[in-house]
């Protein structure tokens, strides 16, 4: 099964949250990410990058689409209902996410769970909830036909402009952000690096969680611990892939690190600058 886990995340040359019981849901918001991975180069902005955030009373899930429905498919094989040689015969046609990671909110608990993937092993790691101190400006628009406010927040080393609207009184949006009074229609960064907005909104009555669930054991560390590691695997992921039973030649362990290099110098750009 490893096999198949690792071979998928490779294939994909990308960066899983816990089961849970409680399959309440009250909106699944999706938002549109159009956003520049070298700061360098405006020509390299990635658009259209769809994500999903569940929102229930006590939790929301934030990831990728295609993240879903790769993990749906790979805890299809844990449980056998979709046979693993299918998978197998058929990695071009996999879902690629463009990350692995997704974003827990536990509003009762009042954190963050943030999860992703170094090759296949799976880190963890907790913030607070509330990332800082928003600013309620006086500008009002409309959008996606909903009467809008907006507010600035300063974290992860940028500044960003929010529209919200008290129509959906949620106090969530896409990534991290939250704790504004109304759900988050769009937010981007000064720069425009960044740039989420919603296209779609609807009521639900449930979701499975279990399609979320991580796939093999997870390593729970500190935030700057995780992000010590992705650097580190980031400028060589050979350690990382043979401490998981990979073996390379001299000739591939080359090929890997002139890939994530090539890679590395592409993705300048992360949306967190500071942690």
């Amino acid at each position: 099964m490893k096999k198949i886990i690792c071979l998928v995340l490779l294939l994909t040359f990308c960066f899983n949250a816990n089961s849970q019981n409680s399959k309440k849901y009250g909106y699944e918001v999706i938002y549109n990410l159009n956003f520049q991975p070298d700061s360098t180069d405006a020509s390299t902005t990635q658009k259209n990058i769809h994500f999903t955030l569940l929102i229930g009373d006590k939790i929301s899930i934030y990831a990728e689409n295609n993240k879903i429905k790769l993990d749906s498919i790979l805890n299809g094989i844990e449980s056998g209902n979709i046979n693993q040689n299918y998978v197998l015969g058929n990695l071009n046609s996999m879902p690629k996410p463009f990350t692995q990671a997704k974003i827990l909110k536990y509003f009762d608990k009042q954190e963050i769970i943030y999860n992703d993937n170094l090759s296949s092993q799976n880190y963890e790691y907790t913030e607070d909830l509330k990332i800082g101190k928003w600013k309620i400006l006086d500008n009002k628009k409309n959008i996606k036909g909903y009467d809008c406010h907006s507010a600035e927040i300063e974290y992860g080393g940028r500044k960003y402009t929010a529209y919200y609207t008290d129509q959906i009184p949620i106090q969530d949006g896409p990534y991290k952000f939250n704790g504004l009074p109304g759900l988050i229609i769009s937010i981007s960064d000064s720069k425009g690096f960044f740039q989420f907005e919603l296209i779609g909104l609807k009521k639900i009555d449930s979701f499975n969680f279990k399609l979320l669930k991580s796939i093999g054991e997870k390593i729970n560390v500190s935030k700057k611990e995780f992000y010590k590691l992705r650097e580190n695997y980031m400028n060589n992921p050979i350690p990382f892939m043979e401490q998981e039973g990979a073996v390379f030649d001299d000739n591939n362990k080359k090929l890997i690190r002139d890939i994530f290099s090539k890679k590395r110098k592409k993705n300048n750009n992360p949306i967190e600058l500071t942690y």
